[in-house]
């Protein structure tokens, strides 16, 4: 490919060239085209200059084109072709007809949160679609979406961590919640830092070891706690903690899931703990590919829409301090 020829010429160049080889014939040519004859005269000075040859001549009151021009002519033409049929398929993407199959990579506190609401929207909006939720964490997703495992990934977002080559979009913040069973922990009143530090506590860990972000924060102020346990996902958590006498802190949308229907109560942590933006990791190639243009905006709506209803729920199952 040679980027200075590409650089000269443009689109409208190559369509003003196909027309000109039609009518052979600057004023028609202009009116089919919808510009003033000038602006086609300086069009087809612009092409001449391109090629490097005169490309059309005049033989007494006709104008022809030369040999180069002749050869130009069919791959002018499929050049066109295909890019007219490139920009119908872009028009054309209709979520109804699609039998595409996407991929989202998230943990599985997201997948427990969004699963079944993208699942569900999805066969509204895009029955002949399917949908794969592939594991995936800060540590892995970037070489997921490198890889093409993943169209788009959803998690926390850390300027730090993200390539230049991915884009993201924001779509809400978690802050912490902490949540435990009242069969197995007794909480009189507000949960008290020196409360929160007696107690045993389990770990979300998906690099495997015992320490987040509360025990950096903690370790700022010289306290620390005792992690009994870590485990690789969330959902293991209701089960461990109705049956044994431990706490853990985790983001507020899933600490509400947990005590919806579970028997578990939240509460803020002793810690101030600021919130995280979340959001929706792509490549940033595929910005303008209409079908995952259009995941994009359907996985941002279905989630800031699952926000909002757990949002309003919110308030019954929160831990009554006065207790």
């Amino acid at each position: 490919m040679d980027i200075r020829t590409l650089r000269n010429l443009d689109l409208n160049l190559l369509v003003a060239f196909s027309v000109l080889m039609q009518e052979r014939h600057v004023s028609r040519s202009a009116k089919k085209l919808g510009i003033g004859q000038p602006g086609l005269s300086g069009a087809l000075a612009r092409l001449r200059a391109a090629f490097d040859d005169p490309l059309l001549v005049r033989v007494g009151s006709a104008l022809q084109p030369t040999p180069r021009a002749l050869e130009l002519i069919a791959p002018v033409e499929r050049a066109l072709s295909l890019i007219e049929s490139t920009t119908s398929i872009l028009r054309g993407f209709r979520p109804g007809e699609t039998d595409r199959t996407f991929s989202i990579g998230m943990t599985d506190d997201h997948e427990l949160l969004f699963a079944a609401a993208l699942a569900s929207r999805l066969m509204r909006e895009a029955p002949r679609a399917r949908l794969v939720v592939r594991a995936a964490d800060i540590h892995t997703r970037a070489g997921a979406l490198d890889d093409g495992t993943l169209d788009v990934a959803l998690g926390a977002v850390l300027q730090e961590r993200l390539p230049s080559w991915h884009e993201h979009t924001v779509l809400f913040q978690e802050g912490y919640s902490c949540v435990w069973s009242p069969k197995q922990v007794r909480v009189k009143g507000r949960l008290s830092l020196d409360r929160y530090l007696a107690l045993e506590h389990v770990l979300v860990t998906f690099a495997g070891d015992l320490s987040g972000r509360i025990d950096d924060m903690l370790a700022v102020r010289g306290k620390r706690r005792r992690v009994l346990l870590g485990v690789p996902r969330f959902a293991s958590l209701p089960s461990i903690l109705a049956s044994m006498p431990v706490l853990c802190t985790v983001p507020t949308p899933v600490a509400r899931w947990f005590a919806c229907g579970r028997g578990l109560v939240t509460t803020r942590p002793p810690v101030k703990l600021s919130a995280m933006d979340y959001g929706l990791i792509y490549r940033r190639r595929d910005a303008t590919l209409p079908e995952l243009a259009w995941f994009r905006n359907f996985v941002t709506a279905t989630v800031r829409g699952r926000m909002t209803e757990m949002e309003s729920r919110a308030h019954h199952h929160a831990y009554d301090e006065r207790t």
